[in-house]
């Protein structure tokens, strides 16, 4: 009887395994007969892009259109890309990739990726809100929750949402206000995502001078120039505008400096108050600032020959 027992387990171990083995042929068969073909060639694109971040370090979005493209074009890919998504994450590998296509098929992908970004519960909140940020005007749908993000604690999310605003351009204005509340309380990073945003959307009224006129204090000369840029646009210009604009001649950044004259110039008249400091800039070394600043108080007296300063 002892004799035996090795050869019992023996057979018992080749048992299990093959066992193990047969159940998992007919769980692939399974899967193979019922996942669609379709659904296993948008895992097969959805695979490759991912790959292909991985090897590019960035948003592969060349390879994303191609794969889009290979589905079918936009209109085909979508329902495919959004069925996908909805799959259990063992079936559907690479969600987070599949969100980030689905950004490419254009305005109608906008209600699936407002939806995703809106349920954290799903792990796509980022990349959905991602893909809507990379969409430019076509996301202009997606504005409250952008104006909604603008609002979070995170300051990673405020400025994402703060760049995806500034993507949309003028048609995202509505967002102004919000913008210049959170200019006055930023910093960094944030502070540069936001006040560009402002800019991008083309805010040029009186309600903008405050804050943005606080904001050219701070040590970013990337910040400084992007108000000097918004409150070269501010029409009418109040004094407050000409005091900034006449102080950013004298900015220790080169673009600065040139911005504002060349801002200063397009005002003309109503910018009487800057002739002084534009005579001294026009005999600045720097040949492109002094040349904007000639041309202001040519553009200055032209219109109002009167003028001096005074």
């Amino acid at each position: 009887m002892e004799s035996t027992t090795p050869h019992k387990r023996h057979r018992w171990l080749i048992w299990a395994v093959g066992s193990v083995l047969a159940a998992a042929s007919v769980v692939s068969l399974w899967l193979f007969v019922l996942i669609p073909i379709s659904f296993r060639t948008v895992r097969r694109e959805v695979q490759g892009c991912s790959q292909a971040a991985s090897r590019v370090g960035r948003m592969p979005t060349i390879e994303m259109d191609a794969a889009i493209g290979r589905l079918g074009g936009p209109g085909k890919a979508l329902p495919e890309l959004v069925r996908y998504i909805r799959a259990p994450s063992w079936v559907g590998r690479h969600r987070d990739m599949a969100v980030l296509m689905l950004g490419r098929c254009g305005r109608p992908a906008v209600p699936a990726l407002t939806e995703l970004a809106n349920r954290a519960s799903d792990g796509l909140e980022s990349s959905s809100i991602i893909a809507l940020a990379e969409m430019g005007p076509e996301a202009i749908d997606a504005l409250p929750l952008f104006e909604d993000l603008l609002q979070n604690e995170s300051s990673e999310k405020r400025s994402v949402a703060a760049a995806a605003i500034g993507k949309m351009g003028p048609p995202a204005k509505h967002a102004a206000p919000l913008l210049l509340e959170l200019l006055d309380r930023s910093t960094g990073l944030e502070r540069f995502m936001v006040v560009t945003a402002t800019d991008e959307v083309g805010e040029n009224g009186e309600s903008v001078v405050p804050s943005v006129a606080r904001a050219y204090g701070d040590s970013d000369a990337r910040i400084r120039l992007e108000c000097v840029r918004i409150l070269g646009r501010v029409s009418p210009p109040n004094a407050t505008v000409i005091e900034v604009l006449i102080r950013a001649l004298n900015d220790e950044d080169a673009s600065a400096r040139r911005a504002s004259a060349s801002a200063l110039a397009r005002l003309g008249p109503a910018a009487a108050a800057a002739i002084p400091a534009l005579e001294k800039a026009s005999h600045a070394q720097d040949e492109v600032l002094s040349e904007w600043a000639r041309n202001a108080l040519e553009s200055i007296r032209r219109e109002n020959p009167g003028s001096n300063g005074k």
